[in-house]
């Protein structure tokens, strides 16, 4: 597996770089945002958020107008602003291709389980309401049972298990907590 390592602070890209090699994978390691950009193909992209020349953010928005390689951010950020904003561009890139990972599996969704799954994390952390979520889901009007609700949000929790959680507040609706 080829690995594109992102990372202008030399001490931790040898540390990672060396480490996997060890494992057997073939590394190319580049210092810079633009270089990362002018890289040939790569299976997998180690990105460090914090580049010289450019926000890792931007290198991500640039890489995803042209491949879908998995990019796994590496950063000492802890900015709960750029949590979001990084969020906020992940759900973009995977709602465009609606492909969901989890453990690095692929994870087959219904066409309703991605699309409320989707709903829930343009919002991490915010309560949205049983009717909210039907009607972006399903439609303004569904008629149906709102158990089909229900229905849908354990089918996530148990395909999801471990890697998101889904908070039922009681009277008012679900929140998607980060883990």
């Amino acid at each position: 597996m080829h690995i594109l390592l992102v990372e202008d602070d030399l001490s931790i890209a040898d540390s990672l770089r060396e480490g996997l090699i060890r494992y057997g994978f073939d590394v190319d390691h580049v210092t810079t945002g633009s270089a990362a950009l002018a890289a040939g193909s790569a299976d997998v992209m180690l990105l460090d958020l914090g580049l010289p020349d450019m926000d890792g953010l931007d290198v991500c928005r640039r890489l995803r107008a042209r491949s879908a390689v998995p990019i796994i951010v590496i950063t000492a950020r802890g900015d709960e602003v750029d949590t979001q904003r990084w969020l906020a561009l992940k759900s973009a890139v995977d709602t465009a291709a609606r492909r969901v990972f989890c453990k690095g599996e692929e994870v087959p969704l219904a066409p309703k389980e991605f699309d409320l799954l989707s709903t829930l994390a343009e919002r991490p952390g915010t309560v949205l309401t049983r009717e909210s979520l039907i009607d972006t889901v399903w439609d303004t009007h569904w008629f149906g049972s709102t158990r089909t609700l229900d229905v849908h949000i354990a089918a996530l929790r148990q395909k999801l298990a471990g890697a998101l959680t889904i908070t039922a507040v009681r009277g008012v609706g679900f929140r998607l907590d980060r883990d």
